[in-house]
């Protein structure tokens, strides 16, 4: 009788203590819902469109509440960000170039950083300003240009491919132009710290790419 009064008061426990979900836990759905979504939550940050600012911080967002394992909130906001990226105007089937020269420029990027830094420790006012200014401003010169051709390339339209094409081509020509002629580049590439540079061979292989998907 006991056994039975057990049993009896089991099934008879409200749904409402039980998982709705068969048991899965909230927090594996939402990173797995989220990381299904990451690629084109990516996708539309790096167009830089107009809804992107607002996609991303509502992903933002979301993986905060997560963290507080606040998942009804993060998913409700997942969901917010879903119909945003459901009106993002289709984009033309076609290659992408701007995850090329991201990676390339990341990459670029990580090794100034390095030297900047090699140069301020030596502590003399003529590396400090070289750290500050030269390469600062070296770095710019390096992307001139290039990040608007490449978003838009990527997101025209078919009927608009072709312009945006010759604009990313012309970009892409001027920068690989400098990258072969500058005189400070070898120097940096052969500095005396011991910091690897590859800012000819990382850049020139990343535009040649680029051009190849035009």
């Amino acid at each position: 009788m006991g056994l039975l009064l057990v049993l009896g008061l089991k099934t008879l426990q409200p749904a409402a203590a039980r998982p709705a979900d068969g048991g899965q836990d909230p927090g594996k759905k939402f990173n797995g819902r989220l990381a299904q979504l990451l690629p084109t939550i990516k996708d539309a940050i790096a167009a830089a469109g107009p809804l992107a600012p607002q996609i991303k911080q509502k992903v933002v967002d979301a993986g905060a509440l997560a963290a507080k394992k606040d998942y009804a909130k993060a998913n409700a906001l997942i969901d917010q960000a879903e119909v945003l990226l459901k009106a993002l105007p289709a984009a033309e089937s076609g290659p992408k170039t701007l995850p090329i020269w991201t990676e390339a420029k990341d990459q670029v990027g990580a090794q100034i950083t390095k030297l900047q830094t090699a140069f301020r420790k030596t502590g003399q006012p003529l590396a400090i300003q070289i750290a500050d200014k030269g390469l600062n401003s070296l770095t710019g010169r390096l992307q001139v240009g290039m990040q608007v051709a490449l978003v838009e390339f990527d997101s025209a339209t078919a009927e608009r491919r072709p312009q945006a094409a010759a604009k990313l081509l012309t970009a892409s020509t001027a920068l690989k132009r400098l990258v072969e002629t500058d005189p400070v580049l070898p120097l940096l590439e052969d500095n005396p710290f011991g910091v690897m540079v590859t800012i000819r061979s990382s850049l020139t292989e990343a535009l040649t790419a680029i051009e190849k998907a035009i």
